[in-house]
């Protein structure tokens, strides 16, 4: 399944990418994309301006009811946090005393070369930085963890299975573009077509050295490959497997969102009723439950 979804995607990279310019390959667009990115002090600045854009795109076209007008703080990664490129700290579900949500961009190390430095920003190329944006902000992470507070149950509060988490958040980065955010420019889609190779390759780097034994510089390379990345931030992507193996919940959880809004789009089409798009991430998110369980609720037998 996850060879078949490289396929796929690599396919619409190609696609989009003549687009840009129809006479080089793919890989020499997204490489042309990916060398242009914020100056790192200049990242929490750009992508505040991001998540603004994101939230005024979600308002207008009514995607999902926003438990809140306010939006998180915008910080660089604490140093105890900056295994990843970037992360959501959100409160827990029953805390009441600190309440601020921490949208966390990871800035290069400066005892990392110039070059590791400049391969680290090229994860945040502009389209990718909007995307990043998207999966931890507006309507990504901090949307769900809203609604998490208001869950029904504790025990949906504490144990939110991770294909839900990561996936609805993976999820939102497809659902902005093909719901128009950026005016359908060819290099957001790449952009996020980018970020859900990133999530293919982890499904694959994953398996490959947990399964098949495969090294950790090996699948490096081939993580490479597949999500057009520069070798520096695909090694640090690879090494995360060796402690996550099982980080391909992002992709299977996006698989599993758009399969169900599909299905859920036919099942009130057939008693001739009106899919809301607004009504479906709304109801996802209030139930807090893994899909496989809300897809029996939303399509009862």
């Amino acid at each position: 399944m996850n060879d078949e979804a490289i396929a796929g995607y690599k396919s619409w990279v190609e696609r989009e990418a003549t687009t840009i310019d129809p006479d080089a390959p793919a890989k020499d667009v997204m490489l042309q994309i990916t060398r242009r990115y914020p100056a790192a002090d200049r990242l929490v600045e750009t992508a505040s301006s991001n998540v603004e854009q994101a939230r005024d795109f979600v308002l207008e076209r009514n995607l999902v009811t926003l438990p809140t007008d306010e939006l998180p703080v915008i910080r660089p990664t604490p140093e105890f946090a900056r295994s990843t490129f970037a992360s959501m700290s959100a409160p827990g579900p029953f805390e009441r005393v600190a309440t601020t949500a921490y949208y966390n961009i990871t800035l290069p190390d400066p005892t990392w070369s110039e070059q590791q430095q400049n391969e680290h920003l090229t994860y945040f190329n502009y389209p990718g930085l909007l995307g990043i944006s998207i999966h931890e902000v507006m309507p990504g992470h901090y949307v769900q963890l809203l609604y998490r507070q208001q869950l029904p149950t504790d025990l949906r509060k504490i144990f939110m299975p991770a294909s839900l988490i990561e996936g609805w958040a993976h999820y939102t980065e497809q659902m902005m573009i093909d719901e128009g955010f950026g005016g359908g420019a060819a290099m957001l889609r790449l952009g996020q077509l980018r970020r859900a190779l990133q999530r293919h390759a982890r499904w694959h780097v994953g398996m490959a050295m947990h399964v098949d034994g495969e090294s950790i510089l090996d699948a490096a390379i081939r993580f490479a490959d597949i999500a057009y990345f520069a070798d520096f931030p695909a090694l640090r992507e690879t090494q995360r497997g060796t402690y996550n193996p099982t980080y391909l919940y992002y992709a299977l959880g996006r698989m599993e969102i758009l399969s169900l809004r599909e299905d859920y789009r036919k099942h009130l089409e057939a008693q001739g009723r009106v899919f809301s798009i607004r009504e479906f991430h709304d109801r996802i998110l209030s139930m807090g439950l893994p899909i496989s369980l809300a897809r029996e609720v939303l399509i009862p037998a």
